[in-house]
């Protein structure tokens, strides 16, 4: 985590150089991305912005002190990421698997009713959940890399133990 507040901040001050370069040498000494002025200048403003908000998630999942993961009969409690789920009901999901996004690893949580998980966003995170619910067919993911265990094979094995055990008992005292 630690490192990814340092890169953050790294290019947050990579778009204020690219936002303060001067137009001549933008033309003369750019030959590698795209020589427009105007697009420079855009693109070191929006990595700013961008990496800054980052940089304030980051310091905040840092801060704070709830635990990522809460395993209980009924379901599991994520808050291990920006993104987080909140309570899952064991009943909601479907399967667990682990998957590789940008080179890291998640755990990709299929659940019965996606839109819900996506309408208790708000804003930006809305946004990210519609689109990842658009490409990976579900809006719930976990990141271990934020958590204690930092294993998605351990988080995996946890939460297919739990929903198994939990699972079986939540229908046994249903009958």
């Amino acid at each position: 985590m630690v490192l990814y507040m340092i890169a953050s901040i790294m290019l947050v001050f990579a778009g204020a150089w690219m936002l303060t370069m001067s137009d001549h040498f933008i033309y003369h000494n750019l030959y590698i991305i795209h020589r427009n002025p105007a697009f420079v200048h855009f693109f070191g403003f929006a990595s700013m912005v961008f990496f800054f908000m980052t940089f304030i998630a980051i310091v905040a999942k840092l801060t704070d002190k709830k635990p990522g993961l809460v395993f209980n009969s009924n379901g599991v409690v994520d808050n291990s990421s920006y993104m987080s789920s909140g309570f899952i009901p064991w009943s909601d999901i479907i399967d667990v698997q682990k998957v590789t996004t940008y080179k890291t690893q998640v755990i990709k949580v299929l659940v019965k009713n996606p839109s819900f998980y996506v309408e208790r966003q708000r804003g930006i995170k809305k946004y990210l959940a519609k689109f990842s619910f658009r490409t990976y067919k579900t809006p719930v993911f976990i990141n271990p890399n934020t958590l204690e265990i930092d294993c998605a094979d351990d988080v995996l094995d946890m939460l297919r133990r739990y929903k198994e055990r939990y699972s079986a008992e939540n229908t046994k005292a249903k009958l």
